[in-house]
């Protein structure tokens, strides 16, 4: 079932546009800290690194979420709308990491983030550099965890 779960990853990568739109980011979560929070961040400048690295390890957090409660028992077109929704947040995710300016703000957690990214969109060569990073700075114990202090 892990092999299904990474054809369709590879699929849909390459196959399936989505909206990245703010509306869509907003609407995730209705929890009032999480909504504070994105209240603040959206006051930002959209180049700002406290903006852009929040909206990117949010969404690296929930692929992430959503890939280690995964139900491998459902049918094949449930599989692929919650693949629809992880490969969503991926791009979102690397839409607001491109826009990072300063690599030395919150250094490993954007490798982290990087790396899982370009690795769930199936660019290996980019997941691998980011995982030679981590490993450069002793990391490795922190991949395929949350991202914390976002909120």
């Amino acid at each position: 079932m892990k092999q299904l779960l990474t054809t369709l990853l590879l699929f849909l990568a390459s196959t399936t546009l989505f909206a990245q739109s703010y509306d869509w980011f907003i609407e995730q979560d209705s929890s009032e800290t999480f909504q504070s929070k994105v209240e603040e961040v959206m006051k930002l400048d959209s180049t700002d690194n406290k903006r852009n690295f929040f909206i990117a390890a949010y969404c690296y957090n929930r692929s992430l979420d959503f890939i280690n409660n995964m139900d491998y028992k459902v049918s094949l077109d449930e599989l692929k709308i919650k693949q629809e929704e992880i490969m969503q947040y991926l791009r979102f995710s690397k839409k607001h990491f491109l826009k990072m300016e300063d690599e030395e703000y919150r250094k490993i957690d954007q490798y982290i983030i990087k790396n899982w990214t370009y690795f769930g969109l199936n660019d290996l060569e980019q997941a691998n550099y980011y995982k030679a990073k981590i490993k450069e700075n002793n990391a490795m114990d922190r991949m395929k965890k949350e991202i914390e202090g976002i909120y």
